[in-house]
């Protein structure tokens, strides 16, 4: 609450004397007021370009968890702005202000210690991904990895997962075209995702490149040791208890409806 704000409600309760009808009135409306102030914190949301889940087109926002964080908010009858960022950004944005909804991130089991997890909107399954003309890269552990250079985007759980499995040889990027990108041209050796992101990636990357790849050009070369469950939507550290159970109790909602279900269809084929 501002000092303004606050100075509304002291002005009220200055002005009435104990034992009143009139005052007692008073008093309800100041409680109501302070209550109406306190529950209208703002919220904000971020996303960044992750496509298929979150992108924009013509303008307007779209994937598979934006349709998700749409419903919520029709739900809710809530009128909120959707900014894209670097992720690096947006990450910064969620874990240093007050009631920052983001998606889709990654729910591991150190995020979960720290975020307000609304609810997981699709599954997380990722491979390490290598030309298939690259048959000189052979890995059969944890320890093969070490020996090339990974491509992802800063601070994704990706980055964090490799740094803690003791990667060293790795190349940050702000998107995963880049990667593509770099993998295309061998400058980097494994780029660790997810297939059905891959392949949307793919397309993406081929409408600026004269040359074409496809998902054919690419192989699986190890699985990634994956941590936690699903890819979410979440609150970050500082968020309103209230708040947070509304969109908790909203997600469940539109997932019991089945609607969440038709919406994961359009895109998880």
């Amino acid at each position: 609450m501002t000092m303004e704000e606050s100075g509304i409600i002291n002005q009220v309760f200055y002005h009435f004397e104990p034992c009143s009808k009139f005052n007692l009135t008073l008093c309800f409306v100041a409680t109501c007021i302070f209550s109406t102030l306190v529950s209208a914190q703002p919220v904000q949301i971020v996303t960044n370009d992750f496509p298929p889940y979150s992108y924009k087109e013509n303008g307007k926002f779209k994937g598979l968890a934006t349709e998700v964080v749409e419903s919520i908010l029709a739900d809710l009858e809530m009128d909120v702005e959707i900014k894209q960022h670097p992720w690096a950004r947006a990450y910064k944005i969620v874990t240093t202000e007050k009631n920052v909804l983001i998606y889709p991130l990654a729910r591991t089991p150190v995020r979960e210690e720290v975020f307000n997890f609304i609810g997981e909107v699709a599954p997380r399954t990722i491979y390490f991904y290598k030309l298939k003309s690259r048959k000189d890269i052979q890995i059969q552990s944890i320890e093969d990895l070490k020996k090339y250079t990974h491509g992802v985007v800063q601070n994704y759980a990706t980055h964090k997962r490799l740094v803690k499995l003791g990667v060293q040889k790795i190349e940050t990027v702000t998107n995963d075209i880049q990667s593509i990108r770099k993998l295309a041209r061998g400058r980097i050796d494994l780029y660790p995702q997810n297939e059905m992101i891959l392949a949307y990636n793919i397309r993406i990357y081929n409408e600026s490149n004269s040359i074409k790849l496809s998902l054919s050009d690419f192989e699986r070369a190890f699985d990634f040791p994956t941590e936690g469950k699903g890819r979410a939507l979440s609150f970050g550290p500082d968020a309103d208890e209230e708040i947070v159970k509304k969109f908790k109790h909203s997600f469940d909602k539109i997932k019991a409806s089945g609607k969440l279900k038709t919406i994961r269809a359009k895109y998880l084929k």
